[in-house]
């Protein structure tokens, strides 16, 4: 996880941090579209390189302080990479169905932080652990839909099968959110859900 979410946190900042914006649709309002992108992706680059630390045993347990810097550090970046990622949405130029991905995804980016958040401040543990693996979901996102991209750039051409750009991006996005979300949810019912249930460790759930 560490490795593909290092070197996407690099790709993801690059054009941000050097204004290389020549291969986004940016809408009408361009300036403030860069200004959006550009917060954007150096946060989410930040939070994407901090995420895999905070899930390190030794780090949690020996370094407890640590932890919890880098977890205000990623949670700092999520929420700014988050608020930013709706504003860059909401002018983006990349089509009616990739706008409503990134907004459902930035929708679940920010609830699932807070929950998170909120988890940590009342010395919930178990369930702070449940809501940061669902946020860090989210975060890798960027991840697969860089992975998707290629596939579909190089892998489906040679199948015979090529998609509209605007199709494969369309793919790419939701595609990389709900597999990401999938496989989290997956990981938390089999290795964490269902050992508390069958030892009766379950903790109760806090509302919301």
């Amino acid at each position: 996880m560490a490795v593909p979410a290092f070197v996407t946190a690099l790709l993801v900042a690059g054009p941000y941090v050097t204004f290389s914006f020549t291969r986004l649709p940016l809408g009408d309002s361009a300036l403030l579209h860069i200004v959006f992108l550009s917060l954007h992706g150096v946060s989410s680059g930040t939070a994407l390189l901090l995420g895999p630390f905070q899930f390190v045993r030794r780090i949690r347990v020996q370094h407890p302080r640590v932890h919890r810097t880098m977890g205000t550090v990623y949670l700092l970046a999520v929420m700014v990479g988050a608020v930013m990622a709706l504003a860059s949405t909401i002018v983006s130029e990349s089509g009616f169905s990739a706008q409503v991905g990134f907004l459902i995804l930035d929708t679940f980016w920010i609830y699932t932080a807070v929950r998170a958040l909120q988890a940590v401040l009342a010395r919930d543990f178990a369930w702070h652990r449940i809501w940061m693996i669902r946020n860090y979901s989210a975060t890798f996102a960027a991840v697969l839909l860089r992975v998707i991209l290629i596939i579909e750039m190089t892998v489906l051409p040679r199948l015979g099968i090529e998609p509209s750009a605007t199709s494969a991006y369309d793919v790419a996005v939701w595609g990389s959110f709900t597999l990401s979300i999938f496989v989290a949810e997956l990981f938390i019912v089999q290795r964490l859900i269902r050992p508390m249930l069958a030892t009766g460790m379950l903790p109760a759930r806090r509302a919301a």
